[in-house]
């Protein structure tokens, strides 16, 4: 695990919980909601919207993103080394988390892209059993 300074650490399982966190607030409920009571349902939608447009495809979304009936609402991130996708695969059936970290120390690239490609198209392919 590299360096990254004071205060700059988190784990796929955090980014995992934050996006489960706005979803469930979106309703009024679960640890948000109870942690930020400032924090709106209606905040927690438009945040959702906002994330449903984002245009960075080829990650999370780069398998699933074209499956009829599937959307996907994601934040990614990427410094030189290192490459980041979390957010909520939406179909029919409902919704799930998908959260990828990749580290390299010679440069993460678009490996790590399609891992998290990888990882979000196997979770649909084990939720719809």
């Amino acid at each position: 695990q590299p360096s990254w300074g004071r205060g700059k650490r988190t784990t796929a399982h955090d980014l995992a919980h934050l996006a489960r966190a706005v979803w469930l607030a979106g309703a009024g409920k679960g640890p948000l909601r109870r942690a930020q009571p400032g924090f709106t349902p209606a905040d927690a939608r438009y945040l959702l919207y906002v994330l449903a447009r984002v245009r960075d495809p080829g990650k999370l979304d780069r398998v699933v993103g074209s499956v009829p009936g599937v959307t996907v609402v994601h934040k990614a991130g990427w410094l030189g080394v290192a490459r980041h996708d979390a957010g909520l695969v939406f179909w029919r059936g409902g919704v799930f988390v998908a959260a990828v970290m990749t580290y390299r120390s010679s440069g993460a690239g678009s490996s790590s892209d399609v891992l998290a490609g990888r990882v979000a198209s196997a979770a649909l392919q084990r939720f719809r059993g």
